[in-house]
């Protein structure tokens, strides 16, 4: 059976989703409503969340902080 890694915030359309990892290592992300259907685990609320939009990009600076900024 799966195991739920983690629940993405609006992953699945509208809809929060889950991504799951199998016994033979595959991932898939699934709608949050079939986990909880299935009674997967670890239980939705208790899996970490992520957002579905990717983190802001850091900026130059922050990455080279030697570097003046123009």
């Amino acid at each position: 059976m799966a195991k739920g890694i983690r629940r993405i915030k609006n992953g699945w359309g509208d809809q929060d989703s889950v991504l799951v990892k199998y016994p033979d290592g595959a991932e898939m992300e699934i709608p949050a409503s079939q986990h909880v259907a299935q009674g997967q685990h670890p239980p939705i609320d208790a899996l970490p969340v992520r957002s579905s939009s990717p983190p802001p990009p850091r900026s130059l600076k922050a990455r080279n902080p030697g570097v003046p900024s123009s």
